[in-house]
This record gives C-alpha cells, sequence and structure tokens, in this order.
C-alpha cells in the first residue's frame, strides 16, 4: 500500500510532473533516470560520477575545476551537482549522500549542500572546496 506524502503534493503543485532540463545534462526523462555521458565529463570527476550514478543519484552537471578560466561557468574546484527528484526527498538523500561519502573514505574535507528554490529543482551540491 502506497503511503501518502503531502510533501510530495506540494511539491508537485510548485514545481509541476517534470524535471526542468535547462542543466548540461538532464538526469530524469519522463521519469526514467538516464546515465550520464562519462565520455563527455572532465577526467578528473569521471569515476565519482559514476559512483554517484551508480548509488542512485541524478548527477547533471560536474566538473574536476580544470576549466576555470577556459569557460564562463566553469568554476576552480572539484564538484557535481544531482537533481532530487521527487523534492520532497532532498532531506534524506542529503543524508544518504553524507553517509556513502564517509563510508567511501576518499572524500575527505568535501563538502555536502541540498537546495531548493520556489519553482526550480531540489540539488544536491557535492564538492571540495577551493584552497583559495
Amino acid at each position: 500500500m502506497k503511503t501518502h506524502d503531502p510533501y510530495e503534493a506540494l511539491a508537485s503543485a510548485i514545481v509541476g510532473p517534470s524535471i526542468p532540463t535547462d542543466f548540461v545534462y538532464a538526469p530524469i526523462v519522463d521519469e526514467e533516470r538516464i546515465e550520464p555521458p562519462y565520455g563527455d565529463l572532465d577526467a578528473g570527476i569521471r569515476e565519482l560520477v559514476r559512483w554517484l550514478y551508480d548509488e542512485g543519484f541524478n548527477p547533471s552537471d560536474s566538473g574536476d575545476g580544470s576549466k576555470a578560466g577556459q569557460m564562463e561557468c566553469a568554476v576552480d574546484y572539484p564538484h557535481a551537482f544531482m537533481i532530487v527528484h521527487p523534492v520532497s526527498h532532498l532531506i534524506a538523500e542529503v543524508e544518504r549522500l553524507q553517509l556513502l561519502v564517509d563510508d567511501r573514505g576518499d572524500l575527505e574535507g568535501w563538502q555536502i549542500e541540498g537546495n531548493y528554490s520556489p519553482g526550480g529543482p531540489a540539488l544536491i551540491f557535492l564538492y571540495q572546496p577551493s584552497p583559495n
């Protein structure tokens, strides 16, 4: 029996049934997860993105920091954004990612943030802070 999630109804009313696709990579199309184009990703972040996808996350944009200064939107630190759908799962997914990062052991110092803006998608941002 499916339980009723009141936050799901609110999220659907705000965002609608579809995921915004104005990201570099749209990981969910018609409720189906789409595997990232690993060959197109920066070499220094590719395996992390593969791990995130394998763990059930929906990576949408990433970079290893190597293109900072070459691309207008590029930053100088490794990062990966993930879309959370439905948006009502944002907190649970942030907590789940933290547990996985802790268990993994090689991402010490990496930060995790969850974000939701009305009318937009819910996002998780995993990044290694810039030393600058």
